[in-house]
């Protein structure tokens, strides 16, 4: 493997592949901000039986669509549904965003 110039082209075997990074980090649903995706990494355990019937469980993909202000609930969009949760269920699930 031999870096190029570029940082994301590589030489393999004899083929120049373009390498894309990804930057992520981990957040509660409930710190998404408004239109931001994210990937479903992790649910409290006390939570995933309850919520698994809304279509809620580890990686699928999960959209901030709005949040009310002063402990309101949130409502976000998975597989084209929109759900509203409650800001103590937002703060039990853990989503991967890009930065």
């Amino acid at each position: 493997m031999k870096n190029k110039t570029s940082g994301t082209e590589f030489e393999n075997n004899g083929k120049n592949v373009d390498i894309k990074y990804r930057s992520t980090i981990s957040k509660k649903v409930s710190e998404m901000d408004f239109g931001e995706n994210g990937e479903i990494v992790d649910i409290d355990d006390s939570l995933k039986k309850k919520i698994a019937g809304m279509g809620i469980r580890t990686r699928k993909t999960l959209k901030m669509i709005t949040k009310q202000p002063v402990k309101g609930p949130v409502v976000v969009v998975v597989d084209e549904s929109k759900i509203s949760l409650g800001l103590d269920m937002a703060e039990k699930i853990m989503v991967e965003v890009e930065y």
